[in-house]
């Protein structure tokens, strides 16, 4: 069984688990998925599934996961973490993927405006200050995940995001840098057409593994669309008509709204659904 599969066995076994063994549960898999980012996750999953089961078979027997596993689900969270193994292909992996993700949509919004000059160094910087607000989220969301009421921990969580997020953009649109670059002719339009090739591409290849489609789906319209926004300043007649008025910055901000509310939605409904799936459980 592939990770998927075991996902989906999980998702559909956890509909027997109790309300008090589903909080559990949920606690244990938030700390594993967000600590080992770069661990085993196909071990990872087959023993979230063990442990789902074992929960299972104890309920049926009138025992508690308290019970079972002890008072401090934190603890046992912590020894699963430590016993995965690394998986140093996933690493490389992620990363890679992750800078050319993250290249494709930095370097894109410059390459909009012709013989506009690319900041390097504020690329740079963004890169840092993003990787630096992807460990503290993680982490601090990790932490949050043993604290009581959940959906108050789930708000927190949106609004911290939400918060930080608007103050690394902020921080990076105000900083310049001498390490500049003109990306100009058939140059710009080739690395154009190259980041709109590697974001479908990538998204092929990643298409049956996601869990968030809807998300996905956001950013690969986001990078489409300011390709093509790209490609029809580099077009005179077409230049010529977005400048008129503020078209091209309505343009930009109908792609990038979606960005903002699609996961924010499906965040909001995930965690709804997850509540009345949790008050249909028997106690």
């Amino acid at each position: 069984m592939n990770e998927v599969t075991l996902q989906r066995e999980m998702e559909t076994r956890s509909r027997l688990l109790t309300k008090t063994n589903a909080e559990f549960f949920g606690q244990i898999q938030v700390y594993l998925n967000l600590r080992t980012p770069f661990k085993d996750k196909l071990q990872l999953a087959q023993n979230l599934l063990a442990l789902m089961n074992d929960l299972i078979d104890a309920q049926q027997d009138g025992v508690t996961a308290a019970d079972y596993f002890g008072t401090d689900p934190k603890a046992v969270a912590r020894e699963m973490a430590q016993a995965l193994p690394w998986n140093f292909k996933a690493m490389r992996y992620a990363a890679t993927v992750g800078l050319v993700g993250y290249l494709i949509l930095m370097l894109l919004p410059g390459l909009m405006v012709p013989d506009e000059p690319v900041d390097l160094g504020q690329i740079l910087i963004g890169l840092a200050m993003l990787g630096g607000f992807m460990v503290a989220f993680s982490w601090g969301l990790s932490s949050l995940s043993f604290k009581r009421r959940p959906w108050v921990r789930m708000v927190l969580v949106m609004l911290l995001c939400g918060g930080l997020c608007y103050g690394v953009v902020t921080a990076y649109l105000w900083v310049h840098t001498p390490l500049k670059v003109t990306l100009t002719g058939p140059l710009s339009i080739a690395l154009i057409v190259l980041f709109g090739l590697i974001a479908v591409l990538q998204f092929n290849h990643d298409r049956k593994k996601f869990r968030f489609l809807p998300i996905a789906l956001t950013f690969l319209f986001v990078e489409l669309s300011v390709c093509v926004l790209a490609l029809a300043m580099r077009v005179p007649a077409a230049a010529a008509w977005l400048k008129q008025g503020d078209r091209i910055a309505w343009f930009l901000v109908a792609c990038l709204v979606p960005l903002y509310i699609i996961p924010f939605g499906w965040m909001f409904v995930m965690m709804v659904r997850g509540f009345r799936a949790n008050h249909r459980r028997p106690d």
